[in-house]
This record gives C-alpha cells, structure tokens and sequence, in this order.
C-alpha cells in the first residue's frame, strides 16, 4: 500500500496524493463525457454535519467540485451556533447518504475561514469503515466565540477537479463556540437551545431529541399526527428518527389536510400520459383542465421504498441555483488548491485498487461537465457528474444536472399509511421539503397504499403556484426525473465491506433503509421529456417518433422503415431542431439502458463538416466509435431551416459484437445535441427519450430516399443541387414563355391574313396560307 504524508498548511482539504497506481491512470484515460439517456437522472445527497449542526443550509452536497472551500457555504458571524467545552470529548455525527470510500478529517477554523486553528485528527483518520457516520474526538483547550467545526470527507472512488490533483472532497462546516469551562451540568451544551437541564440531564421540547436535544424530529409519537395517522420509526442513520404516515383522506407533513384522493387504486386507461420507467416502476399522468390541477398516478412492483417524481421546465438555465439560499461558487473558494497538503493512507482505500471507480464508474467526467445522468437511469459513470470541473459555471450558468432546480414529491408508503410531499432540490444535495427553502406545502389531494405486494399513489398539484420553489406546469415540453430507493440486500453500487485491518465495529450491513431518503443507486433513477397537460404532442410507434412544444413544432422526429429494394437494410430518416454544432443521434437497446446499446450519430459543424458515426455504448459515457462502421451506409447530413436533417441506412443482419440485429424488436433511443470544439457529440441534456416497448423496424412500411445519399462530405450538397435545379427550371420556363408568346403573336398574324380578302398578302400563295 502506498502511503502519503499529510503537510498541514493554512487550510489543507484531504489529498490522496499520487497513491493511485495505475488504475488512477486508467480511471484518467476514462474521462469521457455522455452521450445518451437519462439522467440523470436523480442524485440524493452524500455528506453533512449532524452535530455540531452544519450552517444553513446543510446541503449535503457540497464539494470541492461546485463549491468554493473551505466549506462550500459563505462563512462570518453565525446568527446561532452550538456551544462545545475545551479539553472534553464530543461524539461527532454526520449524514452520509452514499457509502464513500476513503477517509475523513475534522479540524477547526476560525470565523472567517482562512485559518486553521487546531487539527482534530491529526490528519486523516485511517482504518475507518466507509458506512461510519460518527467518531468521538477531544476538543483542544482553545476558546472561540466564533469559530467553525469542519469535516472534510473523501469520495476515492471519483476524480475531482485537475487543480486539486484529482482529489474529491466533499465538506461540511459547523459554526460553534468553544467555551472554556461548562455554564451548566449539562457539558455545557444548554442543550443546543432546544431543551432545559435538569439534574445534568436535557429535557427536549417539541420536535428535538438527543443526549443535547441536538436533533429534529418529525415526529415524537401519534398524537403529533393529529389523530389521522402514525408516528414510524424510519429505522435511519441520521436525523430524522420518525415521520407521520397519513391515514385514507388526509395528507401533509402531520396529517392535517384533508384530500379529495381516498383511493389510491386506479383505472390505468384513465390516464392519457405514461411513463415507462422500468419494468416494476410506471408513471401515469393527467392534467384537470376545469381545477388546473395535475394528477399522478404511481404503481410500484417492488418493496416498500420510497418513490420520488421531479420535473423541470425545459430551457431552464443554470441561472436557477443562484437564487436558491448558500449558493457559493468555486471563484468565491478561500482555499488554493496548489501547496495543499498529501493525504495519509485513507482508509480501506489502497494504491492496489481499494479505492478504484465501481462498476458503475462515479466521477469519470470531463471538463466539459458532461457528467448528467442518462434517460434511462442505469449504470453510474457520471451519473451524477461527479468530477467535472467547474461545469456548473462561476456565475450559477452552465448545464443543468437532472436534479438542479427540480420540482420534486416523495412518496412513501407502509401498508395503508402514506406520506407524499412537496420537496425541491437546488442540485444534487437530498431533496427537501419546501417548508426547509422557506417555500410551502403545494399538494392538493394525496394517497397511498400498498396492496399485494405493489405500491400505489396518486397525488394532485396544482398547475399555478407563487412558490418559487414549485413550478408551474403548462403546455410545454419539461423534463422529468423519477427515483426509488434501494432494494435492502440489492444495492447498487454495492456498499464497500471493510477491508483488512478496518475496524468493523461501526459497519452498517444495511445502510439503506427503505423509508429514509438516500442515495437510490444506479438502476433505481432516471429521466425523460414529456408534456405533462397535452402527452398527446409527443409519442412514437412501430416506425415512427416525435416530439413536439406547446407551438407544435416539432423538436425531434424519426422514421423507419426497409429500404426500398434492398429489405435487408433499414432506412432511418432523423430530424431535430438546430443550432450551430449539433448531432442528432438513434439507438437500439435490449434493456432501455444506454449501456449496451448501438447507437447512430449524425452530425454537423458551423463549418459543415460532416461526421456519421456507428457506436457501441459499454457505459453512461460517450459511446465510442465501432471499428467497423461498414453497418451504416448511403448517409446524407443537412442543415436547413433551423433543423439537422439526417438519412442513413442500417443493414438489418449483423454479426458485429458491437451492432444490434434489427431482425428483431429492440428499444429506441432518440436524442440530439450540441458538439464539442473538436466536432465530437457532448451530452445531450434532456433532449432524449426512449421507446416505452419494443420495435420491429422490419414490420414498418418500405421506404424510398426523400434526399441522395451518399456518405460523402459537404452537407449542402442536397440544398445546392436542389437550388440549381430550381435555377434552370425558371430559365427554361422563361424561355418556353417567350418562344410560345412569339408563336401566338406569329399565328395571329398569319390567321388573319389568311382569312383575309387579299389571296396573296405579302405576296402568300394559297399553299403557304395551308402550311402556315
């Protein structure tokens, strides 16, 4: 194992230095930025001080990626503060909602963070499990009135910004007061302000519990439901401990609104919208036009997880995270990456692979920021754009992560009892209520039950609402994430057992737990686009797709077909809106996943340039160019108009490892997007969706060329031989209409001196009148 040393300087974030071997080369040489289907997807949160409490807001994720250090939040005089005693020890929490591997570090600094007042830990704390979510350390005999309590927690299995070596951190500060001897019998703590002391014990008031009344529950028994459901215990790791559960007929945060919804089973038919999330997770939807509501109906084959659905106006701009509370850039940072210190040894993480990206391949991202999630949820490389540098831009611009600035309702149910409420996520950290942004409730109606083994939810909102925190729903396109959470014994990626010499006294077999809002893992996310008040814009078939705004103009559209003459090769027909620099792409998958999919791509530079790429997707990431393209023949690229015009033909059989056969039903994939500087496709955003069923391309119609193909170079071929045509038809008409206009005049002339008088005019005998 290599080992590193830690050099404290002013502020030192965790290293790990150059201890990565040659998987790190490896894991560099992956980088590769996404290409197709979902999403985004959906990311919960991974890292925050529980006690001492983290500063408003305790997001969760705050990393040394799209965060300014030392602490991802603006530091200064707190407006409240948790009170510590020097020279005592003090049992640390913190919320870990994703089994990291690596070490952590806590340390002090002083109120306006540029200095380092005490090292707690003596740098990193190795030989730690990576499910621990509290240490127990002693305080130094230094006093602050203002000072912060900082944990610095290392994700080892990401690749973070190339200015801080590749290092992921996330970190989360408390605001504290270091006291030099106890003012109460109660360590000193006043019970965090939350309780009295009485007899060297806290007695808690309302929602909070805790040796120091330094945490807040939903709920502490029934009667906090008001009488119309139950008080459960979460079984979680973190705060909160318990939750009301509604009964039939009531919903919200402590069963106090009635709901219209008393049955949670429904006719699918009902429901004009439908989402295919997976096979066990389906979404149906639609709008009320005389109450301008929309209803939701859930129905989940699984167990009693929670269930999440977001959505998002399209266009949305990364403009929307700065005008949610803590927003705190990476040009804001107090730290300097360059002279940091080298980590030690982090934890069950090691130079011979410990540490290495899991299957599902976390924090591969490029500069480019391409690190969103892929339409259909699965697999985990960039899933959550872990590692890209500085993608979300200095001023909160930039591309959006699936879950940036996304109206979100989790649903949870147990038996007969529900609990489905309004929450917002400004990025990546855990989806909070509104109440926690400072927003309100915005569900109307709710209810939910689990009958023989399946979920079922329905939930109302209303389509106009003056929350910031809610979006309005109107006839447009949005983007929409939905989520579950873990499958307890399935976990994906698989939580990291201790390793050789860690101490596993602190390991949590099971730390995901059904009802508490975690990580929901790499199959249990995803995206799409759809128009929640008219899914009638959009829609596809057996041999043809579309997807159309509020105006009906088309933003992507595709047809299928055999060519006509050749059965044996399949002529697709692509179009999608355009701008300068831009692919539109088809895919063929077995699963609705983007990994192990073939895909299409067609596209275009500002300079015409024109590149038709046959890929094969192993992974959430760009897929890589096939070596043998020979599948996709006689393509023709265009721009006009505003839209990309792509044709090509794709042979039906293969025996290619790295092409599907058409001969027999696949899933499609559609999406479009812009192009790097170097011509190569980037993400495509939620400019994507995939085909609810199978299709069998070869039981379409035939299909013959509307454009020449071809394969070659400059895509204004078509347009120019089309311009040229038009040009000689006009100048051949001219001239028709000239040479008849002369004849007519000709044969007036010639009539009427035929029927004239004179039997010879112009000296005309009665032969030439007969010829003429």
């Amino acid at each position: 194992v290599e080992k590193n040393v830690l050099v404290v300087t002013t502020v030192e974030p965790l290293t790990n230095g150059g201890g990565r071997g040659q998987f790190g080369s490896a894991i560099m040489s992956f980088r590769i930025a996404l290409l197709l289907l979902l999403q985004a997807s959906c990311t919960l949160g991974h890292v925050a001080l529980t006690y001492p409490r983290a500063a408003y807001p305790q997001y969760d994720f705050l990393d040394n990626v799209r965060t300014g250090g030392p602490c991802g939040l603006a530091m200064g005089q707190p407006t409240s503060r948790d009170t510590l005693v020097a020279n005592t020890e003090v049992t640390v929490t913190f919320h870990l909602a994703y089994a990291h591997r690596g070490g952590f570090a806590f340390d002090l600094l002083s109120c306006n963070g540029t200095t380092q007042l005490v090292d707690l830990t003596n740098g990193v704390v190795p030989n730690v499990s990576s499910t621990t979510t509290e240490w127990t350390l002693t305080l130094p005999s230094n006093t602050c009135d203002c000072c912060y309590f900082r944990l610095r927690r290392e994700a080892r299995e990401w690749t973070g910004p190339a200015a801080w070596g590749g290092r992921y951190i996330f970190w989360s500060c408390a605001p504290v007061q270091i006291l030099l001897a106890a003012t109460d019998s109660c360590d000193g703590t006043n019970c965090s302000g939350h309780g009295t002391c009485q007899g060297g014990a806290c007695t808690c008031s309302g929602m909070w519990y805790g040796k120091y009344c330094q945490y807040e529950d939903a709920c502490r028994n029934d009667s906090d439901c008001n009488g119309h459901g139950q008080c459960i215990d979460l079984q979680s790791t973190s705060p909160p401990a318990h939750q009301c559960f509604c009964e039939a007929g009531w919903h919200g945060p402590l069963c106090s609104k009635k709901s219209t919804l008393t049955n949670a089973m429904f006719n699918e038919d009902d429901y004009p919208g439908y989402i295919k999330a997976k096979d066990n997770l389906e979404y149906f939807y639609q709008f009320d036009s005389d109450n301008n509501e929309l209803e939701v109906a859930i129905k989940y084959s699984g167990g009693e997880e929670w269930v999440g659905f977001g959505f998002r106006p399209s266009g949305t701009d990364g403009s929307c995270r700065a005008t949610s509370p803590g927003f705190y850039p990476p040009s804001a940072s107090q730290v300097t990456p360059e002279g940091e210190g080298e980590g030690e040894g982090e934890g069950e993480t090691n130079a011979e692979g410990e540490g290495e990206t899991n299957a599902e391949g976390e924090g591969e991202t490029t500069a480019e920021g391409e690190g969103e999630t892929n339409a259909e949820g699965e697999g985990e490389t960039n899933a959550e754009g872990e590692g890209e540098n500085n993608a979300e831009g200095e001023a909160g611009t930039g591309s959006l992560h699936a879950m940036d600035c996304t109206d979100m309702v989790i649903s949870k149910v147990k038996g007969n009892l529900h609990r489905i409420l309004d929450h917002y996520t400004r990025g990546r950290s855990t989806p909070q209520e509104d109440e926690w942004y400072g927003g309100q409730q915005n569900i109307v109606a709710a209810v939910g039950q689990r009958v023989d083994g399946v979920t079922y939810i329905r939930f109302r909102k209303p389509a106009r609402s003056s929350d910031k925190f809610d979006h309005s729903i109107t006839n447009s396109i949005v983007n929409v994430i939905w989520a579950h959470g873990q499958v307890i014994g399935q976990y994906m990626p698989t939580i990291p057992p201790p390793a050789a010499g860690v101490d596993k006294s602190s390991f949590k077999k099971d730390f995901y737990q059904a009802q508490e809002l975690k990580y929901h893992g790499s199959i249990g996310r995803g995206s799409t686009s759809t128009n929640l008040v008219n899914p009638a814009s959009q829609g596809t078939d057996q041999c043809s797709f579309q997807i159309l705004d509020s105006r009906q103009t088309v933003l992507y559209s595709a047809r299928w077909g055999p060519s006509q003459g050749d059965s044996q090769k399949i002529l697709f027909e692509l179009e999608a809106t355009s701008a300068a620099n831009t692919w539109v792409g088809i895919g063929f998958s077995d699963n609705r996943r983007m990994p192990e999919s073939d895909i299409v791509t067609a596209a275009i530079s500002s300079s015409n340039v024109v590149r038709v790429a046959d890929r094969w997707a192993s992974m959430t990431s760009r897929p890589a160019v096939d070596d043998d393209e020979s599948q996709v023949q006689d393509w023709s690229v265009n721009v006009r108009n505003g839209k990309i015009y792509a044709t090509f033909k794709r042979t039906v059989a293969t025996s290619d490892s790295m092409d599907l056969s058409l001969d027999q039903p696949r899933y499609f994939l559609f999406a479009w997007g812009p192009l790097r500087t170097d011509g190569d496709i980037i993400y495509h955003g939620s400019n994507k969706y995939i085909s609810d069923e199978r299709i069998s391309a070869t039981l379409c119609a035939a299909m013959s060329e509307r454009s020449s193909g071809g394969g070659g170079g400059d895509s204004d071929v078509d347009e120019i031989w089309g311009i040229a045509v038009a040009v000689v038809v006009v100048v051949l008409g001219a001239i028709l209409a000239v040479v008849y206009y002369i004849y007519s005049r000709q044969k007036f002339q010639y009539t009427k001196q035929c029927e004239g008088e004179d039997d010879q005019p112009f000296g005309m005998t009665q032969k030439e009148k007969v010829s003429v």
